[in-house]
């Protein structure tokens, strides 16, 4: 976890560095092994099995550095938030803001209607034709109302949907990511 607090890219650069020349230095230190007489190979072979060692020590601290940045990683994302319960959440707040705004004109303008209403009384023309349309302004109204309720209803619903799924997903993904840890424990010991 070291390499993802500030020092991480001069132990990459490090560690990718030393892993290319030492193979190849024990690579050439093998060859001149191999042709060496007996008696050579027996005072060299201490030094190559060293070599060895040390290739095989970088090599596990540079998997082990990949482990680790890793796991950072994955953990850091999943800490992180999901952004679709917000976007979901704006994109319906816009809806129910244009629908409540389209609501108060209708509802102004219905109060309007009765009120001129009561005002031509007299002309029974105006009357009916003010009547119809405070009918269908009520039903819109209504129909608004039932759209607000049924968006509402269905975003819930569409939301508890994808956070169980969510939620299901981190959970098998967590639990092969614990199989994978006990099984890499489990090797080393």
């Amino acid at each position: 976890m070291e390499g993802s607090q500030g020092g991480g890219s001069e132990r990459e650069k490090s560690n990718s560095s030393s892993s290319t020349t030492p193979v190849s230095a024990v690579a050439t230190f093998w060859k001149d092994f191999k042709k060496a007489s007996n008696e050579e190979k027996l005072v060299l072979f201490n030094s190559l099995l060293k070599g060895y060692q040390e290739e095989v020590d970088k090599l596990t601290k540079r998997a082990k550095f990949g482990e680790n940045a890793c796991l950072n990683i994955y953990q850091k994302l999943y800490e992180a938030p999901d952004p679709y319960p917000v976007l979901t959440s704006i994109a319906e707040d816009a809806k129910l803001s244009e629908l409540e705004s389209e609501n108060r004109k209708m509802k102004v303008e219905l109060e309007e209607f009765r009120t001129e209403s009561t005002y031509l009384k007299n002309q029974q023309a105006t009357i009916r034709r003010l009547e119809e349309r405070t009918r269908q302004l009520e039903q819109q109204l209504e129909e608004k109302v039932k759209e607000i309720v049924d968006i509402k209803q269905r975003n819930m619903a569409e939301e508890n949907q994808k956070t169980m799924e969510v939620l299901k997903e981190w959970y098998h993904v967590n639990c092969n990511l614990q199989g994978h840890f006990t099984f890499m424990v489990v090797s080393q010991c």
